[in-house]
């Protein structure tokens, strides 16, 4: 039987697949003990094993991957919780060169929702990873105004009643607990029946526009204080602008009650 010559593009595309299998299989095909129909069969097979890629992972192992990741990622939310995860488009590059596929969340990303998944090839960085589209559903309660709340109003228990569905139809700081809310200050007005989310509520410690503040500067092995006084309504570990007595007006962070602290 003669020699298999492949044309050079389909011999440099598999380059990294299992040539002894194919060349064990060969070696049988020329065996004149075979019939031809056998020995044709086993040369085909040969082709067939020289051709096919070589795959470390499948794309159900890097859906399932995905899928367990996100599982242990988002056991902690509140609610019941359902992944999935698309399948893989089957990218043969990544399959070949990735025996250690580990899963990420892209920059901008958050499990919660519509999202992109990613999967790197820990092993090869020269392997460009592959995104999933993925989304993660939780149903449970969550809180909601129980009648119209303005801007800068303490919230009290009477304020909130319970509401239930899909929470990740909703930002990820709605708020599923009555502690966090009770006794923060609203930034702007709420309608009855609104879902709660953290950024409509100021921290516990506040100050309010046109409170007298302490501001300390620090730097690099100095701290100086001074008094001033607050421009705008802000909770702890928020921007500050104050106006100082000689009418400047300087921006820091509220570290604690009634003190705002500007790093230089």
């Amino acid at each position: 039987m003669p020699d298999v010559i492949l044309p050079n593009d389909v011999a440099g595309a598999c380059s990294n697949v299992p040539r002894d299998l194919f060349l064990t299989l060969r070696a049988f095909a020329r065996s004149p003990h075979l019939s031809m129909t056998t020995r044709q069969t086993l040369l085909l097979a040969a082709l067939l094993a020289l051709i096919a890629p070589a795959r470390a992972v499948t794309p159900e192992q890097i859906r399932d991957l995905a899928q367990n990741w996100l599982q242990e990622h988002t056991r902690q939310l509140p609610g019941q919780v359902r992944v999935s995860v698309a399948p893989m488009r089957d990218q043969e590059q990544f399959l070949a060169r990735c025996d250690s596929p580990e899963v990420f969340l892209p920059q901008g990303q958050q499990a919660w929702g519509r999202f992109t998944v990613g999967v790197r090839c820990s092993g090869n960085p020269r392997a460009l990873p592959v995104m999933l589209n993925a989304q993660v559903q939780v149903t449970g309660r969550y809180l909601v105004a129980s009648r119209g709340l303005s801007g800068g109003q303490d919230v009290v228990e009477a304020d909130l009643q319970w509401a239930e569905g899909e929470l990740t139809r909703h930002p990820a700081d709605l708020l599923t607990r009555p502690e966090q809310a009770i006794g923060r200050n609203t930034r702007q007005a709420i309608s009855r029946a609104q879902p709660l989310r953290a950024s409509y509520l100021l921290s516990s410690i506040q100050i309010r526009a046109g409170q007298d503040v302490t501001v300390v500067a620090r730097g690099n092995g100095f701290s100086v204080q001074n008094n001033g006084r607050a421009l705008n309504t802000a909770g702890q570990g928020e921007l500050v602008r104050v106006k100082m007595g000689n009418g400047r007006v300087i921006s820091g962070v509220l570290r604690g009650e009634g003190t705002v602290v500007v790093d230089e």
